[in-house]
C-alpha cells in the first residue's frame, strides 16, 4: 500500500514526517540562501576527500670511506677543506698507516688542516708522534705565539703524556696568549709527575713571568709539586720565592713548614711566608706560637693576627715587648684586640715613641682573615 509522508500542523497527532524529508528540506533551504534565494536550482555535489599519501624513499647513506680513500684525501692538493675533513676522520681510524700520514701532514700549509691533524694525533694516542708534534708546536710558536695551532698541539701533547713534549709546553709558558697558556698548563698538569724535573729546571732560567707560570703549574700537580716549590723558596727572584710560598700555603702540605719558616725574615717576600704558614695551621694556630721566640721568625705574628685566635694573644703581646720593632708595634696598635693594642702603647713608651691619634678608621686586622 502506497504511503505518503509530509509535515504535520501544530497539534496534529498524525505520524511525524520522515527524517529524510526533514534533512532534505533543511539542505534545500540552506542552498536557496547560499545561491541567492528562490528560483535558483541548486546543484549539490558530494565529494569524498581522502588524505593523499606519498611514499618517499629514504636517501641511501653515503658509503664509509676506506682508509686508503681518507689517506688520499689527506693529500688532496686542490682542497684544504677536504684535507682537514680527512685529517679529522683519520683520528677515529685504527690502522698502522694513519699516524705516519698525520705526522707528515703537520707540515701542511693550511692552519685548519694542521689543527685537525694535531687533534687527531692526540686522539690516536700514539706516544711516538709526540716528538714530531712538539717540533711543530715550537715552529709555530716561533712564527706566531698567538696561533691557535699552539693550543691544539698542546692539548694533543697532554693526551699523549710522556715527557717528549714537556720542553715545548714549558716554552709556551713564556708567551702571553691566555688561550695558549691555559692549554699548556692543562697539558702539563695532565702529564703530571713526569714533567716535574723539567719544570723544576725551568725555574732556574728565563723571564720572571715564565717562572711564575711554572710555579702555578707545579702547584696544580698537588703533592707532586710540593718539593720543587719548597726548593723554589730559595730562588734568586724574590717574586718567584713569594709565589712559591703562596702556593705552598694553599696546598696545605705541612712538609713545607720548615722551608717557609726559613724565609720568614726574607725582606723580598714581605709577609707571604707568614700568611702561608698560617694557612697550614689555620685550625691549630697555637702550634705556630714558638716562632715568636726568635727574631728571625718573628714575622709569624702577621699571620697569627689575621687568624685572631685568643690562645695566641699573650704570646704575641710578650713577643712585641721583648723583641718587636716599629712595624710590628704599628700593626698591633690598630689591630682591634685590646691586649695587643695596649702592648703597642707599652712598646711605644718604652722606646721613646709617642702615639698619635689621626682621623679615620683603624685597620682592625685581628681575626680579619688571611689575605689572598
Amino acid at each position: 500500500m502506497a504511503r505518503s509522508e509530509g509535515f504535520r500542523e501544530p497539534g496534529d497527532r498524525s505520524r511525524p514526517h520522515s527524517w529524510r524529508a526533514a534533512v532534505g528540506a533543511c539542505l534545500s533551504a540552506a542552498l536557496l540562501v547560499a545561491c541567492g534565494g528562490a528560483g535558483v536550482t541548486p546543484v549539490l555535489t558530494i565529494e569524498t576527500l581522502a588524505p593523499t599519501r606519498q611514499v618517499t624513499q629514504a636517501p641511501t647513506p653515503a658509503p664509509t670511506p676506506t682508509v686508503e680513500e681518507l689517506l688520499a684525501a689527506l693529500r688532496d692538493p686542490a682542497s684544504a677543506e677536504t684535507r682537514a675533513r680527512a685529517a679529522e676522520a683519520l683520528g677515529q681510524v685504527t690502522d698502522p698507516a694513519v699516524v705516519p700520514a698525520l705526522v707528515s701532514a703537520l707540515a701542511d700549509e693550511d692552519i685548519d688542516v694542521r689543527i685537525a691533524v694535531a687533534t687527531s694525533l692526540g686522539s690516536q694516542g700514539d706516544a711516538g708522534a709526540a716528538k714530531a708534534l712538539a717540533a711543530a708546536l715550537l715552529s709555530e710558536l716561533k712564527a706566531n705565539s698567538s696561533s691557535p695551532f699552539v693550543a691544539a698541539a698542546a692539548a694533543a701533547l697532554g693526551q699523549l703524556s710522556g715527557t717528549a713534549g714537556v720542553a715545548a709546553l714549558i716554552a709556551v709558558l713564556a708567551t702571553t696568549d691566555e688561550t695558549n697558556l691555559e692549554a699548556a698548563r692543562s697539558a702539563l698538569k695532565e702529564i703530571g709527575a713526569p714533567a716535574v724535573p723539567a719544570l723544576q729546571k725551568a725555574l732556574l732560567t728565563g723571564a720572571r713571568e715564565k717562572k711564575i707560570q711554572v710555579v702555578n703549574v707545579l702547584a696544580s700537580l698537588g703533592s707532586a709539586g710540593v718539593k720543587p716549590l719548597i726548593t723554589a723558596l730559595t730562588n734568586k727572584d724574590a717574586k718567584v720565592r713569594s709565589a712559591a710560598a703562596n702556593r705552598l700555603g694553599y696546598l696545605g702540605d705541612r712538609s713545607a713548614e720548615k722551608g717557609l719558616a726559613a724565609v720568614l725574615a726574607d725582606p723580598g717576600m714581605g709577609l707571604t711566608a707568614s700568611v702561608a704558614l698560617a694557612r697550614l695551621y689555620r685550625d691549630e694556630p697555637s702550634k705556630l706560637v714558638h716562632y715568636l721566640t726568635a727574631t728571625k721568625t718573628l714575622h709569624i705574628y702577621y699571620g697569627l693576627l689575621q687568624i685572631g685566635a685568643s690562645e695566641t694573644v699573650t704570646a704575641l703581646a710578650n713577643a712585641l715587648r721583648q723583641r718587636g720593632d716599629l712595624a710590628m708595634a704599628e700593626d698591633f696598635l690598630n689591630c682591634g684586640e685590646p691586649t695587643l693594642e695596649q702592648a703597642a702603647h707599652d712598646w711605644a713608651y718604652a722606646h721613646g715613641y709617642q702615639v698619635v691619634t689621626n682621623p679615620g678608621q683603624p685597620d682592625e686586622t685581628w681575626g680579619g682573615g688571611l689575605p689572598e
